[in-house]
């Protein structure tokens, strides 16, 4: 009998050991800023401080020589293996194309959101050149920084951003690979392997940024295809000429993406403000019509530009210009008599001045940018003879203007319709005005 109280005794002492040691790995006080680990039937524990994971079969093998630290640590490592490693940031640059104008620049900037987007990665503000019909236009130190055209805040709520500059110091001053697609347009390879010179020279003019060499321009749609591919693991990514890259990204979501991005691509905020002082004053307050005539034969003609089709006869096709800028006048003339519109709020590049005369001819009132000058609003002098931050100016104008009535084929209206249907506001195209006649619709 009394054999059997001392083993009675024996087993409730081991018992009581048993339950202090166990109790002391689970409850024992841990910083915060560690993992631990308890064995306790092999389930997962959690308390204020910790999360504590137990493994029976190591309870089995374990000596009991082995100290609290040890076991810590074997299991620490064990959870780790686990554990998905986290994935390293990446980095796209767009590499802004030594042609176009700014609004071109502005479409596959877009794109290139998009994309750093749906890859996750951080996306770096480019500078924009200004138009090439501009002295210094295609110069690099004619360019205008992305905080002077965007707002950077509004933008940095969809997607990450870092200047020129932290891009260097992160990829070491170098862009890995550069998507390119030579296939997207009609225009010769080397013609496009001589764009690309020209940018790859001026990203080491502008930021001592050195992009892959000519031989890194694809041949052939297989290697564009490779390409995509391999870059899902390059840290440093650059894109070029996003938008030729827009179907190849393309996804079901894509639509609901882009209407996204234009929410939330808005303009400079003192462009937005001054916009606000102007409007009050450029109709007297009144409901406008804000129009964007856009004569891009004349336009090639004057600077003698490239064009994709070869030779441009200019002097048949000024008469048929001519009589687009008649009918589409008119044409727009009914249009604000039927919607009760008196003022019309017109802008156009240079070389497409015929259209003041025609138009102003036609409708009550046509107040056009070189006017803007003559307001008495604060900050209009600082920006008027700076035809980038007017070009800007003109197209919040447009975008906040009861109707706006564009080019289909111009960059520049294209841009101001992304915000207008982002925003719910209609856009009418010259092109679709009743009464053009079919033969000048390619004009318009």
């Amino acid at each position: 009998m009394a054999k059997m109280l001392r083993s009675l005794l024996y087993i409730t002492f081991a018992s009581v050991i048993l339950t202090t040691v166990t109790m002391y790995y689970v409850r024992s006080p841990r910083p915060t800023d560690e993992i631990y680990f308890a064995e306790i039937d092999g389930d997962i524990v959690e308390n204020h401080t910790s999360i504590q994971m137990v493994s029976t079969t190591d309870a089995d093998t374990r000596k009991p020589s082995e100290d609290k630290t040890t076991m810590i640590s074997l299991e620490r490592e064990r959870w780790n293996s686990f554990m998905p490693t986290e994935k390293s940031q990446q980095y796209l640059f767009p590499v802004q194309a030594w042609e176009g104008g700014p609004n071109w620049n502005y479409k596959n900037y877009r794109i290139a959101i998009e994309y750093a987007m749906i890859t996750d990665r951080k996306l770096v503000t480019i500078p924009f050149h200004i138009h090439h019909t501009q002295p210094h236009g295609w110069l690099t130190h004619g360019w205008r920084q992305f905080n002077e055209t965007f707002n950077v805040d509004k933008l940095q709520e969809i997607v990450p951003l870092m200047t020129p500059e932290d891009y260097a110091q992160q990829c070491d001053g170098k862009v890995e690979m550069v998507l390119q697609h030579p296939f997207a347009t009609k225009r010769d390879i080397s013609q496009f392997i001589f764009d690309y010179n020209r940018t790859k020279n001026s990203y080491m003019e502008l930021w001592n940024i050195e992009l892959p060499d000519l031989g890194s321009i694809p041949r052939t749609m297989n290697e564009i295809k490779e390409l995509l591919e391999q870059s899902k693991t390059i840290k440093c990514l650059g894109i070029y000429r996003a938008m030729d890259f827009a179907e190849m990204i393309e996804r079901s979501d894509t639509p609901a993406v882009l209407m996204d991005i234009d929410r939330h691509l808005e303009r400079a905020s003192f462009i937005r403000s001054l916009t606000k002082r102007v409007i009050p004053q450029i109709c007297q307050g009144k409901p406008y019509v804000s129009m964007q005539w856009r004569n891009k034969t004349g336009e090639m003609c004057v600077f003698d530009m490239w064009v994709p089709w070869g030779e441009l006869d200019c002097s048949s096709h000024f008469e048929e210009l001519r009589q687009a800028a008649e009918y589409v006048s008119t044409a727009v003339s009914q249009y604000m008599k039927q919607n009760n519109f008196e003022c019309v709020f017109l802008t156009f590049p240079p070389g497409s001045e015929e259209i003041t005369q025609i138009l102003g001819s036609k409708v009550q009132k046509i107040v056009t940018s070189a006017q803007l000058s003559q307001l008495r609003v604060p900050g209009i002098d600082e920006i008027a003879d700076d035809n980038y931050f007017v070009s800007l100016l003109e197209q919040e104008i447009a975008t906040r203007a009861p109707m706006f009535i564009g080019c289909n084929k111009s960059s520049w209206t294209q841009v101001v319709s992304y915000t207008r249907t982002a925003n719910d506001q209609p856009t009418l195209y010259l092109r679709d005005i009743e009464n053009i006649p079919k033969n000048l619709k390619k004009l318009v």
